[in-house]
């Protein structure tokens, strides 16, 4: 004779026991996609800024901005790059802004032989800069897994050809 069991709890019983497991990688999983949006967000900004910032474009003499002036110019070139940089959570050292100009002479070959000198001005940027940004996880979870907060650093030495002209 077969006795009948009663299963009424099982269910129960295994979500109790795969919930814990279930929560710590979908928390896990929410933690990573944070970060990897926060690292990614603050690359692209600083490649960028590195492009579209400098420092009288337009004239020719040489310009050097340094200090606090040029940590505020990186900050403002990476916040206009992208709006999800945090500028509390960003920290820049050792800035170092430069413009300056060359004079370079080349030749074009004329009609009837011969070459023709002439003169272009070269006009130069060089950023430097070391940048940190710390990001905080969202969950228990990511501060388990991560730590209370990630750091993220970048050393910028960036040397830009800005633009050339006859001169």
């Amino acid at each position: 004779m077969r006795m009948l069991k009663n299963e009424n709890g099982q269910a129960l019983v295994e979500f109790a026991l795969v919930l814990p497991l279930f929560l710590t990688l979908t928390f896990a999983v929410i933690d990573l996609g944070w970060m990897m949006n926060k690292y990614l967000t603050f690359d692209y900004a600083y490649r960028n800024a590195s492009w579209t910032m400098g420092i009288s474009y337009d004239s020719d003499y040489s310009q050097t901005i340094s200090g606090e002036s040029a940590k505020k110019a990186i900050k403002e070139a990476m916040e206009k790059t992208s709006s999800l940089v945090d500028e509390e959570d960003l920290s820049v050292s050792d800035a170092k802004l430069k413009c300056w100009t060359e004079k370079k002479d080349y030749y074009t070959p004329k009609s009837g032989g011969g070459t023709d000198q002439n003169t272009k001005k070269w006009r130069y940027a060089q950023i430097t800069a070391s940048l940190v940004y710390t990001v905080e996880p969202l969950t228990p979870v990511g501060r388990v897994i991560f730590g209370e907060q990630l750091t993220f650093t970048k050393n910028l030495k960036k040397n830009r050809l800005i633009m050339t002209k006859e001169g």
